[in-house]
């Protein structure tokens, strides 16, 4: 690896550093939520708020923002207007140990800002010591590999960067079962893009499933981020 690559590997990983240990330090108990919808078997919360991390972004829950599309797909986008928003969606079930399942529809292997699809353990106070997410960001580097996972714990962070392909749908699942997580995605051809187990530690009780698309910090304002569509959520009880 060249000097020149291990200085760009070190500036991308500060930078999700920061982020990621910002987004932490926001209590789950101080977000707020008005609008509630159903899709694919569940029901799920919208995330509303002026300024709030990750990327000190403000939340919106119009259905600009995220609504259920005729064929049964859901569609986030990030909104303009006086005021930028990006978008967070929380189950408002937990569903504990298991596997949590999302086919997305949208071509994933150059994102402009981050899409992330993650589990969160509400029985801890930050995000910070207990969610897996995989992430899809390239965090204002276009060398950087667009596909993301990570791993928070007591323990500390574990993330590392996969690469993508441009064949959506893909099949991206985050088995979290007693002592471990699973990330696992496969794109429409069936090529495996991450296959990794790290040690996680809960009690399985309160885990629930979110979704978010959002802006980052010094990103360009002069184009709207295309929309991001999943086709489906499923969760499997093994």
């Amino acid at each position: 690896m060249t000097t020149r690559t291990n200085l760009r590997l070190l500036i991308v990983c500060a930078l999700l550093a920061s982020l990621w240990l910002v987004a932490g330090a926001q209590p789950a108990s101080a977000e707020h939520y008005r609008r509630q919808f159903n899709w694919s078997g569940y029901t799920w919360k919208v995330r509303l708020a002026a300024r709030e991390n990750p990327g000190n972004n403000a939340w919106g829950d119009s259905k600009d923002n995220v609504r259920v599309r005729s064929d049964g797909s859901l569609r986030f986008g990030i909104t303009t207007g006086p005021t930028w928003r990006s978008v967070e969606i929380a189950g408002t079930r937990a569903l504990g140990y298991g596997r949590y399942r999302w086919v997305v529809d949208t071509d994933l292997s150059n994102p402009s800002q981050v899409f992330a699809l993650f589990v969160r353990d509400m029985a801890v106070s930050s995000a910070s010591r207990g969610e897996q997410d995989i992430e899809f960001s390239r965090w204002s580097d276009p060398t950087t590999q667009p596909g993301w996972f990570v791993s928070w714990s007591k323990r500390g962070r574990d993330y590392s960067s996969f690469p993508m392909t441009n064949r959506a749908p893909y099949v991206v699942e985050i088995h979290w079962r007693r002592g471990n997580v699973h990330f696992s995605m496969r794109d429409a051809a069936g090529t495996v893009l991450i296959d990794r187990s790290v040690r996680a530690h809960s009690t399985g009780k309160l885990l629930y499933p979110r979704m978010s698309y959002w802006l980052l910090p010094k990103s360009p304002r002069d184009q709207v981020p295309a929309p991001v569509i999943v086709k489906s959520f499923r969760f499997l009880k093994r």
